[in-house]
């Protein structure tokens, strides 16, 4: 939109733009090349660690955080910023049958703590009665003593249940010990931030959580956590110091690790486009057009280098076909053609017209290549049989893939692939003269 812009009225505050937009594309890239770093922010009684939503950030604790312990206590002082159903303020287990975890918020809005081995039917849990404000400061506490378990909330008792028959030593050592993220995949990783988290091999009294809420568990009647204390004093690097005299340094990470080429920049981890090429069904619940969303940003860079020759513009945009082209290259022919038809998930726009003119800057004979994998062999046989298979196809979907096919026959040829393309099926006809690249946006 700024590229036309500029394009239109040469009005150069529109280039200024372009340039910021590029060069905070360009620090989002580098970013993600690089391991997870500590966002400091201020805390309830000093710094805080944050976890922006989007980052896909999370605290992964040592094995033995809990110490085989059948009373305990876990408190976490944090202040939520999105309300997502499910974001686990801690949740420790080996998969989704056996666990222990307080969530945020449950499907009612209010927080939960739950303890099973056999899956969520098998829950004992203890729910909230009230939402946790967003952008506010909460301290939460769950305390487990004999066949008692007891959730507070700033002070207060929310919730108890006097049934309980499990406590953390049924579940042994665990895998998974995480601060802000699920053992179930589709939950949502928690958004907010992190003051302090402390565990305890017993079950602190009444009193001794009341007077948590006025300082830090270090000054506080009921000490630092013996089995775990993290204060999050951290102010950069990416690990969290233990200070209950275990050693247990906590590291952060991402749920989706890093990626897979230095090339990579979407809209969506890694782990949408992994999804989409093991996906046989359409859900955009789960993957919504990650290839689509791509074309965005790809044409949109590649129209800042068009127009204001930045540099740093065509880097990002052939980063970018040369991470997917690592990704897509190594894809069975049958995988490409199963995604490419998957209603809305499988969707990728004018991706392939955007990589045929990024081809006619760079001349990589990667990137020509990677625009025939796009083919999508029952839409073109189809066509070139003179086939209507168009009824009840989505319309926004299927159009910007004949116009990037227009572009690909005007495209030189690639050098053999062994693979059955658009090359192959157009050339057969008498092609008509050549039209100019695209060249401005």
């Amino acid at each position: 939109m700024l590229s036309q812009a500029y394009a239109g009225t040469g009005e150069q505050v529109f280039a200024d733009r372009i340039r910021t937009m590029v060069g905070a594309l360009t620090e989002v890239r580098a970013a993600l090349r690089k391991d997870p770093a500590v966002l400091s922010v201020g805390g309830r009684f000093g710094t805080a660690a944050e976890n922006v939503r989007g980052s896909y950030q999370y605290v992964d604790l040592p094995a033995a955080v809990l110490g085989g312990a059948s009373a305990i206590t876990l408190a976490a002082c944090v202040k939520p910023t999105h309300a997502g159903d499910w974001a686990r303020v801690f949740d420790f287990g080996n998969d989704n049958s056996r666990y222990m975890y307080l969530a945020a918020r449950n499907a009612a809005g209010v927080p939960r703590f739950a303890l099973t081995t056999s899956g969520p039917g098998g829950e004992q849990g203890i729910d909230g009665t009230a939402a946790l404000p967003l952008d506010r400061w909460s301290h939460l506490a769950v305390t487990i003593a004999g066949a008692t378990g007891t959730l507070y909330v700033n002070g207060a008792v929310v919730g108890r249940n006097t049934a309980m028959t499990l406590t953390p030593a049924a579940l042994g050592t665990l895998a998974h010990n995480w601060l802000g993220r699920s053992n179930f995949d589709t939950d949502p990783v928690f958004a907010g931030a992190y003051d302090e988290f402390d565990v305890w091999s017993r079950a602190l009294t009444a009193a001794e959580i009341t007077d948590l809420q006025g300082r830090r568990s270090a000054d506080a009647s009921a000490g630092r956590g013996d089995l775990a204390s993290y204060a999050f004093d951290e102010t950069s690097g990416g690990t969290f110091a233990d200070a209950s005299g275990r050693g247990l340094t906590a590291t952060l990470r991402r749920t989706w690790g890093g990626p897979s080429h230095p090339g990579f920049l979407a809209a969506y981890p890694e782990t949408q486009f992994i999804d989409l090429e093991s996906r046989t069904t359409s859900d955009y619940t789960k993957v919504w057009a990650p290839y689509y969303t791509t074309h965005e940003i790809l044409r949109g860079v590649l129209d800042a280098y068009l127009t204001t020759e930045d540099a740093r513009a065509l880097d990002l945009a052939s980063g970018m076909c040369d991470w997917m082209y690592a990704r897509l290259s190594k894809l069975p022919e049958a995988t490409l053609q199963r995604m490419w038809g998957l209603f809305s998930s499988g969707e990728f726009g004018g991706i392939v017209e955007a990589i045929c003119d990024l081809h006619a800057i760079t001349g990589k004979a990667e990137h020509l290549a990677l625009a025939q994998l796009f083919d999508h062999d029952r839409l073109i046989d189809n066509s070139a049989a003179n086939t209507d298979i168009l009824d009840g196809l989505h319309a926004n979907q299927h159009i910007p893939i004949f116009t990037g096919y227009l572009r690909l026959y005007d495209a030189p040829a690639p050098p053999s692939s062994g693979r059955r393309g658009t090359w192959s099926r157009a050339r057969s006809a008498t092609r008509p003269p050549r039209r100019a690249a695209r060249t401005t946006c």
